[in-house]
C-alpha cells in the first residue's frame, strides 16, 4: 500500500501575478508618516487652543460689543443658532469658483472642502472685520492663516450674509405691527 505524505499548508500564501492584500510599509516609512500626523494633530491643537482663547475673551460683554457691536453674548449665540443650520451647508467661495471653471472648461476637478477655521470662529472673524476694519494680513495674523484664505472666507461669508439676512424684510407690515 502507498503512503501519501501531506505536507503541512504554507501560513501564508505566495502568489507570482500578483498580491491584492495589504501592501506592508517599511519601518522608516511609518516611521515619518506617524511623524507627520502627530505634527498635524499638534498644529490642529493649537488652533483649537487659540480659538477657545478667542471665544472666552469675547464673552466679556465689553470686548463683544467693539468686535461685533452684539450687545451680549447670548444675543450672539441665539443669532449664530438660528443662521447655522443654513450656513454648515454655505458653499465657499473656493467652491463656486471649481464649480465655474467645471463649467467653462468641462474638467471635473475635485477637491474636498477644508475648513481650518470652525464656523463660530468663521463668523466672528467677519464681525470683526465689518465692525472693527482689521486688514486682512492683521486677521491672518490672529487666525494663523493665509491673507488669500480671509479674503475667501470674507467672500463666502458677505455674500451667504446677503443672502439670507437679505431676503428677511427690514420693516414689518402694517398688519405684523397692528
Amino acid at each position: 500500500m502507498l503512503k501519501i505524505r501531506r505536507h503541512p499548508k504554507p501560513a501564508f500564501k505566495v502568489s507570482s501575478d500578483h498580491d491584492s492584500g495589504p501592501k506592508v510599509q517599511q519601518p522608516a516609512d511609518q516611521l515619518g508618516a506617524d511623524q507627520a500626523e502627530i505634527v498635524r494633530v499638534h498644529t490642529e491643537v493649537a488652533s483649537l487652543r487659540r480659538e477657545v482663547c478667542f471665544l472666552e475673551r469675547l464673552s466679556k460683554d465689553d470686548e463683544l460689543v467693539i468686535y461685533t457691536s452684539f450687545l451680549s453674548y447670548a444675543i450672539l449665540v441665539a443669532f449664530f443658532q438660528c443662521i447655522e443650520p443654513t450656513c454648515s451647508r454655505m458653499a465657499t467661495y473656493s467652491q463656486h469658483r471649481r464649480r465655474m471653471t467645471q463649467q467653462t472648461t468641462g474638467s471635473h476637478v475635485f477637491a474636498p472642502d477644508k475648513r481650518r477655521l470652525s464656523i463660530l470662529v468663521q463668523f466672528l472673524l467677519v464681525l470683526r472685520k465689518l465692525r472693527v476694519g482689521n486688514i486682512d494680513i492683521e486677521l491672518a495674523d490672529i487666525h494663523n492663516i493665509s491673507t488669500s484664505a480671509i479674503s475667501r472666507v470674507l467672500l463666502s461669508w458677505k455674500y451667504y450674509l446677503y443672502v439670507v439676512l437679505g431676503s428677511m424684510p427690514v420693516w414689518p407690515s402694517p398688519h405684523t405691527v397692528d
